[in-house]
């Protein structure tokens, strides 16, 4: 028959036999010894049975010295994982802020840093979790040393992290993906269309989409600097929207019509058919350009506004599916240059159009501006860019004419005509004009990949390059100028 004797009370010598120590003495158990029961101050009780003739229990007291301290040391490293999560967190959420100050058009698409903020504070929460986890297994060790045989050790708090930072790192995994696969958000809208754009989105993930999003976050329609200006374009490029006469007459402007104008400039295009419609709606990146626009040409019937065009659905009036032509002159190959939002931005221009309504655009074409481009890329190679870096810092897309025709197509748009016409234009001679001057300003966001002590160098060797290959007899330079102009329609 086993029993069991009431303990003695601590740190004073229990009732025992010779038996009980020839006991303890055979198990080889030093504790068993009263002197050493002595020693002490925080002890633990541990009961054993000890079988003899008739059967009895004897309580022995094991010392536990450093018990404290162990338990302190616990908690310490759970405070300390605690705080890297929270350091972690933090982390997240400035690197974006970092990247976002480098480059303004991330955070004008706002997605990563959103990513990141969630992130950061799902970080922050992981760290309050495992903070109170450890907490609590701190005092529920304590409570067991002051209670003796109260002890209780449960793993549950552990499980519970280990599962929470999996969960973490699933999220992380996971909106790094959305983030990425965002990029590709043309080719996701377009999803029934395009299923190979998707796929290929999917495919480029991760750092891929990353790295091309630095090289071409530089929008020339509203670079860090005020680049485009009315006055430098009215210097530099003031023939652009004069020889708009064969597009003016494919919109063939009515009375009733509503017409949006993707990337408006100054307003000189759209004077063009102003007062012959109902309504005109001019939206570009510039707010020098919108300010020049409202100034001159602003009325009840002719508004104009700032909007990245990149970003078309984000504007409720471009996207009340209302406008009967959505039109565009010598903006597209700006506005395109993105490869993430290309696809994207022409969706809207065929969302934002009534049914039966017309995109009427203008734009460079492949091998516009050829030698320019050419000149360019050979000066910042010598300023001492790399060849992909010089090629990188172009800021056009000059598409096909099988391209746009392929791409409107997979959108919905029927073509109804798409042309490719090649004209040389001359030039102005003017104060802040020529061929420096254009450079300067077309070319404003290709100079920003250089320091700037190395801008004027580059732009005189570009300058040299060119001088006789666009210099006639007369002394007027002319550009290599390829047009690629189009008229498609909303099927009813």
């Amino acid at each position: 028959m086993e029993t069991e004797i009431p303990g003695a009370p601590l740190n004073s010598a229990p009732t025992h036999d010779v038996q009980d120590d020839r006991a303890a003495s055979d198990t080889g158990d030093p504790g068993a010894s009263s002197a050493d029961k002595e020693k002490g101050s925080i002890t633990e009780v541990v009961t054993i049975t000890v079988r003899s003739s008739p059967a009895v229990t004897s309580r022995f007291v094991k010392s536990l010295p450093n018990a404290d301290s162990a338990n302190e040391q616990t908690f310490i490293a759970w405070f300390s994982v605690a705080e890297s999560m929270s350091v972690l967190g933090v982390a997240v959420t400035q690197i974006s802020r970092i990247e976002a100050l480098l480059d303004s058009e991330l955070e004008k698409g706002g997605l990563y840093r959103i990513l990141s903020v969630s992130l950061g504070c799902v970080c922050q929460v992981l760290a309050i979790v495992i903070l109170l986890v450890g907490a609590y297994r701190f005092f529920e060790t304590q409570h067991g040393l002051v209670n003796p045989g109260r002890l209780r050790f449960s793993p549950w708090g552990i499980y519970l992290v280990a599962v929470l930072i999996l969960l973490f790192l699933v999220s992380l995994f996971v909106s790094q993906v959305a983030f990425d696969l965002w990029g590709f958000g043309s080719a996701l809208n377009s999803a029934t269309s395009s299923p190979i754009l998707v796929t290929r989105g999917t495919i480029k993930s991760l750092s891929h989409i990353r790295a091309k999003r630095r090289k071409m976050s530089t929008n020339p329609h509203k670079p860090k600097e005020e680049q485009w200006t009315a006055e430098k374009y009215a210097a530099a490029a003031s023939f652009v929207p004069q020889l708009t006469h064969k597009l003016v007459q494919y919109i063939d402007p009515q009375s009733t019509d509503r017409i949006l104008d993707v990337g408006c400039g100054d307003g000189k295009f759209t004077s063009n058919f102003i007062r012959h419609v109902a309504s005109a709606y001019g939206i570009d990146a510039s707010s020098s350009f919108i300010e020049s626009a409202r100034t001159n040409y602003g009325s009840r019937t002719a508004v104009f506004k700032v909007v990245d065009c990149r970003y078309l659905e984000n504007d409720a009036e471009v996207m009340n599916g209302k406008w009967d032509k959505v039109v565009s002159n010598a903006a597209l190959q700006y506005i395109l240059r993105d490869p993430t939002t290309r696809i994207n931005t022409l969706k809207a221009c065929f969302d934002s159009l009534r049914p039966g309504g017309q995109f009427i655009f203008e734009m460079g074409g492949a091998g516009n501006v050829s030698e320019a481009a050419a000149a360019m890329t050979s000066a910042l190679y010598h300023a001492g860019l790399s060849i992909d870096q010089a090629r990188d810092a172009s800021p056009w897309f000059f598409p096909s004419q099988t391209w746009m025709e392929k791409t409107l197509t997979s959108l919905g748009f029927q073509v109804e005509k798409l042309e490719v016409e090649y004209r040389p234009t001359k030039l102005d001679n003017g104060p802040g004009g020529g061929l420096e001057g254009w450079i300067k300003l077309i070319c404003g966001s290709m100079l920003q990949a250089v320091a700037v002590e190395k801008e004027a160098s580059v732009v005189r060797e570009a300058c040299e390059v060119l001088r006789d290959v666009i210099t006639r007899e007369d002394g007027s330079q002319w550009l290599g100028f390829v047009r690629l102009r189009g008229v498609a329609r909303k099927p009813q």
